[in-house]
């Protein structure tokens, strides 16, 4: 329904001439709480420009008005910025939106535009990510959660939630490469498309949603690492340091099993076909050749799919290399049984090759 207006007659021409709309009266009233929410707000939320809580998805921002900082915008009245040329009462509405955004931070935040927690009690972990929907204010934050805690070494292969989303030439990205750039900046690399954009970001925010509530300690280091690891390492300690070797089945479920489910979810599900083809999980070991002839392509293309594996594994699980690597020398100096240690050398071929025929080149961000 069309807003109700109210007219004034012209004494001159008797023409109708609009005054003042209800749209006007919810617009304004709408900007005075906003504004009066921020009479208690820290100065560093006041004196950062507006322009800091636009998202990429924002429609008919008010340009002349973004480079103002909040405490200009919330002091001022609403008739004077209304008057600002090139803004209209759309524009304006969408000023008051970033000031809803920027209050919600401010006051402070419970909850940020790009988070948004799932009913389901089992996904509370995995809180929602819209790339198109983060702020400076929230990429600004993320950036000084992964300086707390020192983690600017860290690869992007080795936090990003699958390596499917992320491109192979940024898997050995350190975070750190990202720290100074604006959200726009970032947005602006030659290099840097949606894609790959989208995939920094999420790493950066699942980083924050972990530790954004955590205060670095002198004496506690936190380490972030892929969820797959922990439970290997765990088995394969204790299998070091026991008198028993492994039986052919510890080592498929406990080893080789976890393995190729995080090469699925990294690699996709041809490459963990393959995988699972050569090492014989299913049914005897399969051949290149073979492999070759079921999918129509050549060898040497087989060969660099598997190949895929050891660059899943040297961002995912690094250390993994010393681990085999100890195993299998336990196991050959006292094992009577080769099936065991056949299976971990086919293993450790596949996941942790000691010659490389390919290698990815990283470019430098521009």
């Amino acid at each position: 329904m069309d807003a109700i207006r109210t007219y004034t007659m012209n004494s001159s021409d008797m023409s109708p001439r609009r005054s003042v709309s209800t749209e006007d009266f919810a617009l304004k009233a709408r900007f005075e709480e906003m504004a009066s929410r921020f009479a208690k707000a820290p100065a560093s939320q006041l004196d950062l420009p507006i322009a800091h809580w636009a998202v990429a998805s924002d429609r008919r921002l008010p340009f002349a008005l973004l480079d103002r900082t909040v405490r200009q915008i919330t002091t001022a009245s609403y008739e004077h910025l209304l008057a600002t040329p090139g803004v209209g009462r759309k524009k304006f509405a969408s000023l008051v939106m970033l000031l809803q955004r920027a209050s919600e931070i401010a006051m402070p935040a419970v909850e940020t535009a790009a988070v948004a927690a799932p009913a389901d009690s089992l996904a509370m972990h995995q809180p929602v990510f819209d790339p198109e929907l983060v702020s400076q204010v929230m990429w600004a934050e993320w950036q000084e959660t992964v300086r707390r805690h020192h983690l600017e070494n860290e690869s992007l292969g080795h936090l990003a939630p699958s390596l499917q989303t992320l491109p192979t030439v940024i898997w050995s990205k350190q975070l750190g490469a990202y720290l100074r750039y604006t959200i726009d900046e970032l947005r602006s690399l030659k290099t840097h498309g949606d894609k790959r954009v989208t995939a920094v970001l999420e790493v950066f925010h699942l980083v924050h949603s972990i530790l954004a509530d955590s205060t670095r300690s002198p004496r506690v280091l936190a380490q972030l690492t892929p969820a797959f690891v922990p439970p290997i390492e765990l088995w394969l300690h204790n299998v070091l340091s026991s008198e028993e070797l492994p039986s052919v089945q510890d080592v498929r479920q406990h080893l080789v099993l976890p393995l190729l489910n995080q090469i699925e979810r990294d690699a996709g599900e041809t490459v963990h076909r393959l995988a699972a083809g050569r090492l014989g999980i299913e049914a005897f070991p399969e051949g290149v050749r073979d492999q070759a002839l079921e999918l129509g392509v050549t060898r040497a293309r087989i060969y660099q799919l598997l190949e895929t594996c050891g660059d899943v594994m040297r961002v995912r699980w690094p250390a993994g290399r010393w681990m085999f690597k100890l195993l299998i020398q336990k196991i050959q100096s006292r094992a009577s049984d080769s099936e065991v240690l056949d299976l971990l050398e086919s293993l450790q071929w596949l996941l942790y090759p000691t010659r490389r025929t390919h290698t990815v080149a990283e470019p430098a961000i521009a």
